[in-house]
């Protein structure tokens, strides 16, 4: 299947219907799958005897770094497994289909597979869910006001947001958006372009596992160690590709895109995540507002880093102007991913 038919297909899907709203959707399903095999894991070491605890001795700490792993391993190779089956699958209703209505079954096998490797693309990718969410934020502020734009924001961000005046949920909205753009949109897009429908699926499924086990607290410091791990390094491309895509949605959009590609290099190291505050600070810089900074988290307050230069105070408005750059973003990186996956293809089939 052509590239841009894959993408293009799964953004196209996506605008039209958004993010399903089911419990069989396979992200959900991918959190009770990481949570049924983590209950397993855990499970079979207190039957082991061994202590489930970070302070515990490093034989111990050793095994629950091993067990996160083998469990990561198991929900990565299931939700793979499961889309390459669901293609396979495709593919032989598409020919039986094609069968029946008396034509060749190999163009039907090939039309019900790539059907499925675009739902499998659309269900890994969400930029009009993050769109909805953000844009919430914003109706929220413009007609509720700030404690309606409060409750809004804390459906998208873990800070404690009842310490939020109205520009610092603007700004909440703001990072997470950028950051969002990257794990929401970016990666799976070019994990569809570099390893079909599968990669997008497995990067889903890796990003899940990030969500569910990539904490730094007592019961995942080193039970979750391989999941945090990986989502790192599956973001670390597409963050500095993204990057480039974002400057270029900056200029288009007649935004500073000579302040999102500085603030974004000098900036792109300050967050504890080596690939979040790529796009975070490309859109500071762009919207020349200062982000990041300061901020509370279960009644602890954490010390982090600012974003771009305080050029002007930010607005409501710049929650759709950062809807704007997501957008923007995903379509050029979308485009440029699929070109390039192209003219690969064609030199190698020479």
């Amino acid at each position: 299947m052509s590239p841009f038919i894959l993408v293009g297909g799964a953004l196209l899907v996506d605008a039209l219907l958004g993010d399903p709203e089911t419990p069989l959707h396979p992200v959900r399903l991918m959190g009770r799958l990481a949570a049924a095999i983590e209950g397993i894991a855990r499970r079979a070491a207190r039957r082991g005897g061994r202590r489930d605890a970070p302070e515990a001795e490093p034989r111990a700490r050793t095994g629950l770094v091993v067990r996160g792993a083998l469990a990561w391993a198991c929900v990565v190779g299931i939700s793979a497994g499961t889309a390459a089956l669901l293609l396979w699958l495709a593919r032989l209703a598409g020919a039986a289909l094609g069968g029946a209505l008396g034509k060749a079954p190999a163009p039907g096998a090939r039309i019900g597979e790539g059907l499925a490797a675009i739902l499998l693309v659309y269900v890994s990718i969400a930029p009009r869910d993050l769109a909805k969410h953000a844009l919430r934020v914003r109706r929220a502020l413009r007609d509720g006001g700030l404690e309606e734009g409060r409750k809004a924001v804390s459906m998208i961000v873990g800070r404690d947001v009842e310490r939020l005046d109205e520009a610092g949920v603007v700004r909440a909205c703001i990072e997470s958006v950028a950051e969002s753009a990257v794990d929401g949109v970016v990666a799976p897009i070019f994990w569809a372009l570099t390893l079909g429908p599968i990669g997008a699926v497995a990067y889903r499924a890796i990003n899940t596992l990030d969500s569910s086990w990539g904490y730094r607290d007592e019961r995942y410091l080193h039970f979750g160690r391989v999941a945090a791990r990986a989502d790192d390094v599956a973001n670390w491309l597409p963050a500095r590709l993204g990057f480039l895509a974002a400057i270029l949605a900056a200029l288009i959009l007649g935004r500073d895109a000579g302040g999102a590609a500085r603030i974004g290099w000098r900036d792109r190291r300050k967050h504890e995540s080596p690939n979040a505050a790529w796009l975070e600070a490309c859109f500071a810089g762009a919207l020349r507002v200062r982000l990041g900074g300061p901020a509370w988290y279960g009644g602890e307050r954490l010390g982090k880093p600012f974003l771009g230069d305080d050029l002007r105070p930010v607005e409501i408005a710049d929650i759709g102007r950062s809807v704007a750059l997501m957008y923007t973003t995903a379509l050029i990186f979308a485009a440029a991913g699929a070109g390039i996956a192209t003219l690969v293809a064609a030199v190698l089939a020479r």
